[in-house]
């Protein structure tokens, strides 16, 4: 269970906040701060998945 979260999480960020920041970033340009906003969460995201994922594959039965 926890693998697919960690894989849905690490996706969502990786995939689904880039598509919303590249038309904000081509809209308002990549200095702009709902871009930058967007990015962080974006990474935050990636990074709680890979997270998500090491704590997933190290747990003791």
């Amino acid at each position: 269970m926890l693998l697919a979260v960690s894989a849905a999480l690490f996706l969502g960020g990786a995939v689904g906040l880039e598509m919303i920041g590249g038309s904000v970033a081509e809209a308002e340009g990549m200095e702009s701060l709902r871009y930058r906003m967007l990015a962080n969460i974006e990474k935050g995201l990636e990074l709680v998945g890979t997270l998500t994922f090491i704590y997933a594959t190290t747990l003791i039965p």
